[in-house]
């Protein structure tokens, strides 16, 4: 175990195996079956970063943390019944295993439909015009809803509701956005079978303005989820940021630097914990230094919320 190996494992094999799966850039999309104009299209919605609000929970007193915060619901159960097929504009298509995200990409249409109640359940009812949430795996965006932890697993932050301002409707809804994190669960699904997927995406900018940016406050630690995903965005000026991995019931673990935009590290998070290092401006003279991420979180028993 937390071995990486110089020839990668697929990711399904090593997240069974290792607990742990770093896709480099070029074999992210790849691995997830995404459109060849992805990376284009995914290039567009990088400038969001570049608006995110501060985080104003941070309980150490620092202001070094921008974020957006939306949830999400992947229904698979439907993808699984070959005899249901379902449509899109007119089209056809057989739901099964052979479902490819390069599919869902090259829909015109975003594979949001209209939201529904967190708590609730995805039903056709939810689903958007011309059958768009009946492609396989369908997708719904929540209404807005608080980011909560319990201290098991976040000691700095857990135990209370801390809300964030939502993604920007234009990211939120985007093909390339949604056929991220749609091709992401069915390869959760592959690992650990499941009918839905409940997913959090929080949007980060880490920044040295006050000398020292933090991108784990908390430390190692696990979400309380099943998968966790840490893409990164990007990287300006900055040293440090250091990524760990360790056995969550032993003394084993890896260490590397995600420094490539595009880099995703795919964790199961029943097996391990995980860290980010702080990161320092690169130069003395650096006015401008930051590290960019998305992270994913997909759950099956539900959004985590008070008892």
């Amino acid at each position: 175990m937390f071995s990486i190996p110089t020839t990668p494992k697929p990711a399904a094999q090593a997240l069974q195996q290792d607990g742990l799966c770093l896709l480099q850039p070029g074999a992210l999309s790849a691995t997830l079956g995404l459109h060849a104009d992805w990376h284009s299209a995914w290039q567009a919605l990088t400038p969001s970063w570049q608006r995110l609000p501060p985080d104003v929970h941070l309980k150490d007193g620092g202001h070094y943390r921008q974020r957006r915060h939306s949830c999400f619901v992947q229904q698979l159960a439907s993808a699984a019944d070959p005899a249901n097929p379902v449509h899109h504009s007119g089209e056809s298509v057989a739901a099964g295993p052979g479902w490819d995200a390069r599919r869902l990409f090259a829909a015109n249409s975003p594979a949001i439909g209209k939201k529904s109640n967190a708590a609730d359940r995805p039903s056709p009812a939810d689903c958007g015009p011309q059958g768009v949430m009946q492609r396989f795996p369908s997708l719904t965006q929540t209404p807005q809803r608080a980011h909560w932890q319990p201290t098991d697993y976040n000691a700095l932050h857990g135990g209370i509701l801390r809300w964030f301002e939502p993604m920007e409707p234009a990211v939120a809804s985007s093909p390339a956005f949604t056929a991220l994190l749609t091709a992401l669960g069915r390869l959760f699904a592959e690992v650990r079978p499941v009918e839905r997927w409940y997913i959090e995406s929080h949007q980060f900018r880490i920044d040295t303005a006050g000398g020292v940016g933090r991108p784990t406050p908390e430390g190692a630690h696990r979400d309380g989820v099943d998968f966790v995903v840490v893409l990164l965005v990007g990287r300006h000026e900055v040293k440090g940021g250091e990524t760990r991995v360790f056995d969550a019931n032993g003394p084993h673990g890896v260490r590397f630097v995600m420094a490539e935009p595009l880099s995703a590290l795919l964790l199961d998070d029943a097996r391990v914990i995980h860290e980010t290092t702080p990161i320092l401006p690169a130069t003395p003279d650096a006015v401008h230094s930051f590290r960019d991420t998305l992270v994913l979180t997909y759950r099956a028993a539900g959004f985590q919320q008070p008892a």
